[in-house]
């Protein structure tokens, strides 16, 4: 784990002249989070995988048919499924039995 202190980085003596004094212009620049390339490229691993190892199968309500997926939406401010969407995952690879 590494802990970055901001209050000692702000108050450098030798980065800032007058460190202690509010300056606005110090904060202006592109600003981002340094770990957004990271976590979108965890991301699309973790549903690349997700693709990868396993097949889905829907499940439904009690139903011996087969399922089916219900696309219905609730109205409201933001888009929410009417059905909660419920699959089962069945194991297609393993990638840790190839491992030595």
């Amino acid at each position: 784990m590494v802990l970055i202190s901001l209050y000692a980085i702000m108050r450098d003596l030798d980065l800032w002249s007058n460190p202690y004094e509010f300056q606005p212009k110090r904060k202006l620049g592109k600003r981002a989070c340094p770990g957004s390339t990271l976590g979108l490229s965890m991301a699309h691993i973790a549903v690349a995988t997700l693709v990868q190892c396993f097949d889905w199968k829907v499940v439904g309500n009690g139903e011996k048919a087969k399922a089916k997926v219900n696309t219905e939406v609730t109205k409201a401010a933001f888009i929410h499924m009417a059905h909660p969407l419920k699959c089962l995952p069945i194991v297609k690879f393993n990638p840790f039995d190839s491992v030595m």
